[in-house]
C-alpha cells in the first residue's frame, strides 16, 4: 500500500473515531475503499464547472455534448481543462 494511501485510511479512521490500530476489517476495507475512490483528474470540465474551478477565463476552446468530470452532469456542453488554465487545486 502507498504511503499516501495508508494516510488517507489513517485519516479516515480517525475521522470516524476509530482507533487505527484497534480497527476491524471491515473498517479497513471501507476505508480503503473511499481511498480509492478519489476523483482522478477530469477530462472533461462543463462551463459552469470550469469559470468555477479553472486557473483563468476559457477564451477558445473547442466543445462537444458530453458528460462534466466535475459535476457530473450529463449531455451538457464540455471542453478540456486546459482551456480554463487547467484546475485550481481542491476541484474535487
Amino acid at each position: 500500500m502507498s504511503r499516501d494511501k495508508q494516510q488517507t485510511v489513517s485519516e479516515l479512521l480517525t475521522s470516524k473515531s476509530i482507533d487505527a490500530d484497534k480497527a476491524d476489517f471491515s473498517d479497513i476495507v471501507k476505508a480503503l475503499k473511499m481511498a480509492d475512490s478519489k476523483k482522478e483528474y477530469p477530462q472533461w470540465v462543463c462551463s459552469d464547472c470550469g469559470n468555477k474551478h479553472g486557473n483563468k477565463k476559457c477564451v477558445i476552446a473547442t466543445w462537444h455534448i458530453g458528460s462534466c468530470d466535475v459535476c457530473g452532469k450529463e449531455q451538457v456542453k464540455v471542453t478540456e481543462p486546459r482551456d480554463f488554465g487547467h484546475l485550481k487545486d481542491g476541484w474535487e
